[in-house]
């Protein structure tokens, strides 16, 4: 017999059954959860667990209710984050999970609710219409030596890498806290440039008190006559580090401080005995950051949302839209006091 629930305060039991299951991501820990409801005021967590008859959780959900004026009420799991499958042994529990969430949603009589699945996930079916997949990952495996990896990387990046090292850049990483002001520093001009609303501070912030005391972050930078002229911040859970953001400065970019950064990252992982080197999402129609991610020997995965009612999944394809183009274009040249002002406006209805 199993009883199913929504606890508010999930604690270390839940913490160690994330640790513990093949699909467990930092995005289902209760660390994410703090990190995004100290960051974004409008978002508040809990998770859906299932217990066996010993009163041990032996199925799981992270949801997080998201409440805009702006935007609408929706449940997510998980903002912000790479991908949060449901986690269960059985596609019983897994359809449990989601038949309590429906309730829920229902009840509360909000907009939607999105889940975002891995390829991994055992709620996944051969063409199933509910799933839209606009987004793709991209990973390396890191079981081969240096001179190994090197060689799977493709000609072009090769290069690219060799003259970030022949003009002697170098990378660095950084345990001091005031790093963080330098590595947004870079990152806001960085997102400028690529016509994007800077991400708040305070989230970046938070990362670091939850995750760095228990060594699942990590900064980098590279620096060119001594000035910092890339980074890297990168969540390190179990066995795979998760390259999330990072920012250059693009009057540097001839440098190729990008490809040399990259390259001794990997390095850095695989010397702290990680598996894969997870590049991040990129959404399909970024052909430039596909091809980019292309180049380094990487496995390509497609991601996948579960929304309802389906009638919601356009959503999905935001980044494809005249409105999205039309906002690069405006972050591009306005400002970058005006950009962070908006862009920390904007980030409290995202979610």
């Amino acid at each position: 017999m199993t009883t199913i629930s929504v606890e508010k305060n999930p604690g270390e039991e839940w913490d160690n059954f994330v640790y513990h299951h093949p699909q467990g991501t930092i995005y289902h820990t209760s660390g994410w959860k703090r990190v995004i409801e100290s960051s974004f005021k409008h978002i508040s967590g809990q998770i859906i667990t299932i217990r066996n008859d010993q009163n041990k959780i032996i199925a799981g959900l992270p949801i997080y209710f998201v409440v805009s004026r702006l935007t609408g009420k929706r449940i997510v799991s998980a903002p912000f984050a790479l991908y949060c499958d449901p986690l269960t042994s059985n596609k019983e529990n897994g359809l449990q999970l989601l038949k309590f969430l429906q309730r829920i949603y229902m009840e509360r009589n909000f907009d939607y609710f999105e889940i975002r699945f891995s390829i991994w996930s055992n709620l996944l079916t051969a063409n199933d219409a509910n799933y839209v997949s606009n987004n793709v990952m991209h990973v390396l495996r890191l079981n081969r030596q240096p001179e190994d990896l090197r060689k799977i990387v493709k000609q072009d990046t090769k290069q690219s890498i060799a003259k970030g090292k022949k003009i002697n850049l170098v990378m660095k990483t950084c345990d001091e806290k005031d790093g963080l002001n330098l590595f947004y520093k870079i990152l806001l001009m960085s997102r400028k440039h690529l016509g994007l609303p800077p991400i708040p501070f305070q989230f970046f912030n938070y990362l670091w008190e939850v995750f760095k005391t228990k060594n699942q972050l990590e900064l980098v930078f590279a620096f060119y006559n001594g000035r910092a002229i890339a980074s890297k911040l990168f969540l390190k859970y179990k066995d795979t580090f998760f390259s999330e953001y990072s920012g250059d400065i693009t009057t540097y970019r001839k440098l190729c401080a990008n490809h040399f950064l990259e390259w001794e990252s990997i390095k850095l992982a695989r010397s702290q005995n990680y598996k894969y080197y997870n590049f991040g999402r990129t959404a399909c129609n970024n052909k430039g950051l596909l091809f980019y991610k292309s180049r380094w020997g990487t496995e390509e995965k497609p991601l996948y949302y579960l929304f309802c009612p389906a009638a919601k999944s356009n959503r999905g394809k935001r980044e494809q839209g005249f409105c999205y183009n039309i906002a690069r274009k405006f972050f591009r040249k306005s400002p970058l006091f005006i950009s962070q002002a908006l862009g920390h406006l904007l980030y409290n209805h995202m979610g």
